[in-house]
């Protein structure tokens, strides 16, 4: 098709130019001018630009505009006048233009076909338009559907709205409305979000085409959804004042309003006109009110010619220019009028029981006998009782502040005081619980003394006891023979404790005195607590103590670790160079106990020595049963 349109354009641009060569109808056929030839004519496949001809003498030829598609132009072709067909030398010439005029006009067909097929069929759009005054809105309304192709015009739309917005300044009486901006939405139903949006300059054709080509490309992104195309305007008061009331205050002359004192106040009439019924409580109020203001109006103006009457004229008077009442009889004699005076004379007026001339009886009694009349001294007076009453005021005021700063320095003191008297009775209470608590501290310690002293005499005793018992064992030792001591059992006996063997001391040859033993020495008074201090039984009868112990310490040593030998074999050589008897070693089982300190001095473990009186308990009955043992056996014959 390009190729048809540029083989056209070759026969018009040689058309013109054989028309340059022969301007008066005639041809030359000078050799200055030689006729030029043919132009070859174009392959399609030329890499010439579209809309251009390459020649090499003949100009470039301009691309035409591109035009839109709706409304299409008509087409707009050169008429040739009938006097330039004669300029060809043959007819054939006339037949190629004739070609070419067919082929343009079937080229333009054909484009116009191909826009055709690319345009986009027509829908329907929904319509509406709001309208703002002042950022705020005022006007909202739907519109009829329409169609795309129908807001191609956009006369009718301008219309409506321009009606609408001056129905908008009438009824909000406006005195004129100017729009600022115009802005068209458009946005698919379902959607929340508006798709696109363009400001307006007017509503003419071209803002129309701009519309369209946004409502195709919607359309195309969207084809199943329904187009919303809402014109928003917005307008602006420049006075931003409203239209003046229709009912108008009617206007009064300063001049002419004021009245003679002795004539009655104005009244205003009423408009005549036929009497509405009242029909709803709205007029029923409307009338109210109107009875109201026409009784303040009735007041006021009262109160406007006592004013007018009232304010003094008279130079001599000290009250000049204020408002006060001459008397009659003495007209040298003035009357202040307060404003709330005035008052109270307007509705007595109002009442009927005063008029502008005489003033109510009760306010001149007032005047003649409290107030009294305006004069220098009164003045005076007046000023001196208003110092007076500033410098009492003032005096209340200091005695005031004086006793508040009274009362808070006594409510500190008190509050010192208090504090004083709480610190003054912890003390006390302190000192009390300190000396509850020394003397408590007292009496245990001569408890803990006389505990202490009466566990010592028990460990002489006890000492004492067993230091006997030990000489009269040795004593008794040295008179028996050697077949008399006691000897190992014949035949083994089984049971938990094997003692060791015995062993007889050396022999010493014994002389016997010739005198008798002395007596054994009278034992000590036993104090009365002896039997309280015994907490058990002895372990052996027979044994000392020492010899017990010897064999309490061989007992625990068995089947122990070495280490745990090594430290029983400390306690024993500790015990032994104490001289600690068994019941010393049963004290040690309370902390407080003075054997239990001294044991902790000398090296012994806390737990070995709180476990010496549980140990000895179970050492009692195993020595026991072993002694039973041998006493059978002995008597039995074995040993």
């Amino acid at each position: 098709m390009h190729a048809v349109l540029q083989d056209c354009l070759l026969i018009l641009a040689k058309r013109g130019q054989s028309q340059n060569g022969a301007v008066c109808g005639t041809r030359s056929n000078s050799p200055a001018t030689p006729a030029l030839p043919a132009p070859k004519r174009s392959r399609p496949n030329a890499q010439a630009p579209r809309g251009r001809i390459r020649a090499s003498e003949e100009p470039e030829l301009t691309r035409h505009p591109s035009r839109p598609n709706p409304p299409r132009p008509p087409v707009n072709r050169r008429a040739v006048p009938p006097a330039e067909t004669h300029i060809y030398p043959t007819s054939d010439r006339t037949s190629e233009v004739e070609e070419a005029e067919a082929e343009v006009e079937e080229a333009e067909v054909e484009v116009e076909d191909e826009d055709s097929d690319d345009e986009v069929e027509d829908f329907a759009v929904e319509l509406s338009y709001k309208i703002y005054v002042n950022k705020s809105i005022r006007r909202r309304k739907d519109l009829p559907d329409t169609t795309r192709d129908a807001l191609l015009d956009l006369s009718n739309l301008e219309e409506v709205i321009c009606k609408e917005v001056d129905l908008l300044c009438k009824t909000e009486q406006y005195s004129t409305l100017d729009i600022v901006q115009r802005t068209a939405f458009i946005s698919v139903a379902g959607k929340k979000s508006i798709h696109k949006a363009h400001d307006l300059e007017d509503f003419g054709l071209q803002q129309g085409q701009v519309l369209e080509r946004m409502l195709n490309s919607t359309k195309e992104q969207y084809p199943f959804g329904k187009i919303i195309l809402t014109f928003e305007i917005k307008t602006l008061a420049p006075t931003l004042t409203r239209l003046p009331s229709k009912r108008k205050a009617p206007e009064t002359d300063e001049d002419k309003s004021s009245l003679p004192p002795s004539s009655p106040p104005i009244a205003y009439e009423k408009r005549a006109g036929p009497e509405k019924k009242k029909s709803s409580w709205t007029s029923v109020l409307q009338e109210q009110s109107k009875v109201r203001l026409d009784k303040i109006l009735y007041a006021s103006e009262w109160e406007r010619q006592l004013t007018d009457q009232l304010t003094c004229k008279d130079k001599d008077c000290t009250n000049y220019e204020n408002f006060c009442w001459p008397d009659p009889i003495k007209p040298k004699q003035h009357y202040n009028v307060t404003a709330l005076q005035q008052k109270t004379w307007a509705d007595a007026i109002t009442a009927g029981n005063a008029t502008l001339a005489n003033p109510p009886a009760r306010l001149l009694l007032f005047w003649q006998q409290e107030q009294g009349p305006i004069s220098r001294d009164s003045r005076a007076s007046v000023r001196q009782g208003f110092q007076q009453e500033t410098k009492t005021s003032l005096a209340e005021i200091r005695e005031q502040i004086e006793l508040a700063q009274a009362q808070s320095q006594l409510q500190s003191q008190q509050d010192r005081i208090a504090a004083m008297e709480d610190r003054r009775i912890q003390r006390k209470e302190s000192r009390l619980r300190k000396e509850e608590e020394e003397e408590e501290r007292r009496r245990r310690r001569a408890e803990d003394e006389e505990d202490r002293r009466v566990r010592k005499a028990d460990r002489d005793e006890e000492r004492e006891r067993a230091r006997q018992q030990k000489l009269q064992e040795e004593e008794y030792r040295r008179q028996l023979t050697w077949s008399q001591l006691p000897q190992p059992p014949r035949q083994s006996f089984s049971y938990s404790f094997q003692p060791p063997f015995y062993q007889p001391p050396f022999y010493q040859p014994h002389f016997y005195q010739l005198w008798p033993p002395a007596p054994a020495p009278a034992s000590a008074p036993t104090p009365a607590t002896q039997l309280a201090s015994q907490r058990s039984s002895l372990i052996s009868t027979l044994l000392p103590d020492r010899e017990i112990l010897k064999r309490f310490f061989e007992s625990k040593m068995q089947n122990q670790l070495p280490e745990v030998v090594a430290k029983i074999e400390r306690a024993w050589r500790i015990v032994d160079s104490q001289d600690w008897t068994v019941n010393d070693l049963k004290e040690m089982e309370d902390r407080q106990s003075e054997t239990y300190r001294l044991a902790r001095e000398a090296g012994i473990s806390d737990g070995l020595a709180r476990n010496f009186a549980k140990d000895l308990r179970a050492f009692k009955d195993i020595h026991r049963q072993e002694e039973e043992a041998a006493k059978i056996l002995q008597a039995e014959g074995h040993v």
